[in-house]
């Protein structure tokens, strides 16, 4: 069982950058339609 409970976590780990990648992108495009390059958050 410990190594189904593995994959599991590995998975939302997974998930988890992809959504904080997804959430860059969009931050980032939304920044070039404004116009204003701001790098600081």
């Amino acid at each position: 069982m410990a190594e189904i409970d593995m994959l599991v976590h590995v998975g939302e780990k997974e998930e988890e950058k992809l959504f904080e990648e997804r959430l860059d992108q969009l931050f980032e495009q939304s920044v070039m339609v404004n116009g204003h390059p701001i790098t600081s958050r």
